[in-house]
């Protein structure tokens, strides 16, 4: 086996690989995290994995072609697929309502009315794609076969992520000349009876020795006893030796026979020091403003899933217009960049963002320097550059649709670009153990990351695997949450066909020819195929497009009048047989091209092994849920050190070779 491979444990995994078969395992393992409790045990294939970027875009000013026409194109699902009807928020389907819990038909033209209860003699007789999800789709593999700009590329985003780095106590200060930080000392205040004096904590508040309720922010007097290097707080409210700031952080809990219990027994008192960390005034205003969205982070349910639990967030904020307070704050400084965070390991908005790191991939702005895909397709930017292809729906040609039963699929998420380990790579002689966007953390050493260092793994594409997308009972034996969705699938099988035409203008015979290779996909026989609409990391949307004809448009000079004449035989070459490498400039030994060939093949994991998130397993062989390996990956608080990998398609395996600091380059 090769670096960083395990045994597989085929008694604990029966079910996700019956045939008991030697698998592919895409992840390269490291010697830090010989010793972690929770270990990735299965030799797999991640679900999704990058097609690499090349050694530059390429542009040029955008010239216009003399072809105008269509193309008839079939569409045929190889899997089960789900494009979801948003005419009507809130189906229903009989017995199974759940409060939040969404509920979506399978698209068609038809107006959802507000009672609308699926059941299963009520689905779309005349079941639709529509156009627009075509265009993405086929734009996304057009960018990928002609190395073009990353289009969807949200320059502006802000990244941040929650690290396994931790802060210091500091306190923030508003003075005649700006914002400065002190260092500050920590002071404890119990509120579980494990010690003579301890405080009671209710609602998030700590009641004091003068029976007054404090919050987070609250400015105190306390007095102390130093026991074992702690300082434990004797009393505190309105008398006392000490002035400090009282913040009262999130709580966290562990399983005891079912029930969650806490393990936190202690909130902080922070109290200044004449130490200045920082009296940056651009600095720290960017560091302020960063903080205060970090909150609003917390706050938002839609990002936060437990945004109900961290009330203790909702009253906290450092207001910009009231300089005469003190704030309490955990905060980490790397060189230059000061990070605060309302907790001791917490959420970070980096400095750089994604643009950073792209090189010079970003999204087209000018019609005068375009990217191949960008040509083809338009932009609006600072410039505006009108596309040349058109997608119409795919409507449905089948005698009948078939459609799998209701079902609710497992829990999906949006990426998770912050995480490093999957997303990004070092460049060829740089080292780290440990990384964001913005630093490295070699052991106790921490250096501003060099941007030139770091780059993105590539361009996200999912694998073509069999579908396994119905929800399992949470530990409340429930399906139906309010973090998954209940669809019905239109079966994939031969019998649900669709048809859908692409409407050209002014593009080349070159781009053209380019078009109908992709549409195809190396050819209407060919084993390639596209993946659409929801559910792709569950086998879901795996689906085949043939090219029927091409028709060119033709003027009469005479009379003006033009006529669609069919040029099939003329052009059948590049959607029947193979013609990339006449089309595209790949070498035979391309790495781009053989990330392609398996993110695109319906047979690669079919002959190479098992499509899974990773799995971690505890001391007692028990799968564990799957954030738990996530965490154990980056190491431990006193050590961040990731431990593997995801590795990019080459050469038709996953290169498992151990290279500089055990990181594919």
């Amino acid at each position: 086996m090769g670096h960083g491979e395990k045994k597989l444990d085929l008694s604990l995994f029966k079910k996700a690989n019956e045939s008991e078969k030697k698998v592919t395992f895409s992840y390269s393992t490291s010697e830090n995290n010989k010793n972690s409790e929770t270990r990735l045990k299965t030799k797999h294939i991640n679900p999704y994995n990058f097609v690499s970027f090349g050694s530059e875009c390429v542009r040029s000013p955008y010239r216009k072609g003399e072809l105008t026409g269509k193309i008839h194109c079939t569409l045929i699902p190889k899997t089960d697929f789900f494009i979801p009807n948003t005419s009507n928020e809130s189906c229903k389907v009989e017995g199974k309502n759940v409060e939040k819990h969404k509920i979506r038909e399978f698209f068609s033209y038809r107006n959802l009315k507000e009672e609308h209860i699926m059941t299963n003699e009520n689905a779309p007789q005349e079941p639709v794609v529509p156009g627009s999800e075509l265009r993405g789709m086929v734009r996304s593999m057009y960018e990928a076969f002609t190395d073009s700009c990353l289009s969807a590329f949200e320059e502006d985003k802000e990244l941040s992520s929650r690290t396994a780095v931790p802060n210091l106590p500091g306190i923030l200060k508003y003075t005649e000349s700006g914002w400065v930080l002190y260092k500050a000392r920590l002071y404890k205040v119990e509120y579980k009876e494990k010690r003579k004096i301890s405080f009671e904590k209710r609602n998030g508040k700590i009641k004091g020795n003068d029976d007054k309720w404090y919050t987070s922010f609250s400015k105190v007097k306390f007095n102390f006893k130093s026991e074992k290097a702690q300082n434990y707080v004797t009393e505190f409210g309105s008398k006392g030796n000490y002035i400090g700031y009282l913040l009262i952080g999130e709580d966290f809990s562990k399983k005891h026979f079912g029930e969650d219990i806490s393990k936190k027994h202690f909130e902080n008192i922070f109290m200044a020091t004449n130490s200045c960390v920082c009296s940056k005034i651009d600095k720290l205003e960017s560091s302020v403003d960063k903080y205060n969205k970090i909150l609003e982070y917390y706050k938002n349910p839609k990002i936060n899933k437990l945004a109900k639990k961290h009330d203790f967030y909702a009253n906290t904020h450092i207001d910009l217009n009231k300089h005469d307070i003190e704030y309490p704050v955990w905060y980490k400084e790397v060189e230059e960049n000061i990070y605060l965070s309302p907790s001791c390991i917490g959420r970070y908005i980096y400095q750089n963002k994604l643009t950073d790191f792209i090189r010079n991939y970003n999204p087209c702005k000018s019609r005068t320097c375009a990217c191949e895909a960008c040509s083809m397709f338009g932009f609006v930017n600072d410039d505006v550059l009108s596309s040349s292809v058109r997608f119409s729906d795919a409507v449905f040609t089948g005698s009948k649709p078939e459609y799998n039963k209701i079902t609710t699929l497992k829990e999906l998420s949006g990426p998770k670009i912050t995480s490093m380990d999957m997303y990004t790579h070092l460049v060829e002689g740089e080292s780290g153990l440990f990384w964001t966007y913005d630093f490295f953390i070699d052991g106790q050493k921490y250096r501003i990351l060099d941007k030139d260092a770091l780059l993105l793994n590539g361009r996200k594409f999912y694998y073509h695997s069999k579908e396994n997308y119905e929800a399992e009972p949470d530990k409340n034996n429930n399906v139906m949450t309010e973090r998954n969705i209940t669809v019905r699938p239109l079966k994939g099988c031969e019998s649900n066909r669709f048809e859908f035409d692409v409407y050209f203008e002014h593009i080349s015979e070159e781009q053209l020819k380019k078009l109908l290779v992709v549409l195809s996909l190396r050819g209407n026989d060919s084993e390639y195929a596209y993946k659409l609409g929801t559910g792709k990391p569950l086998g879901m949307g795996s689906v085949k497009i043939k090219v029927d004809d091409v028709f060119i448009r033709k003027i009469n000079k005479d009379t003006f009048e033009y006529d669609l004449m069919s040029f099939k035989d003329k052009y059948a070459e590049y959607f029947i047989s193979d013609k990339l490498a006449e089309c595209f400039n790949f070498s035979v030994d391309s790495k781009m091209l053989k990330s392609l060939e398996q993110l695109t093949s319906l047979n690669y994991v079919k002959e190479h092994g098992t499509v899974s998130y990773p799995v971690a397993i505890d001391k007692d062989g028990n799968p564990c849920e799957g954030y738990q390996w996530f965490m154990n990956n980056r190491g431990s608080v006193n050590k961040p050190q990731f431990d593997q990998f995801l590795y990019t398609a080459k050469d038709g395996f996953f290169d498992n070779k151990k290279q500089n600091n055990n990181r594919r380059r």
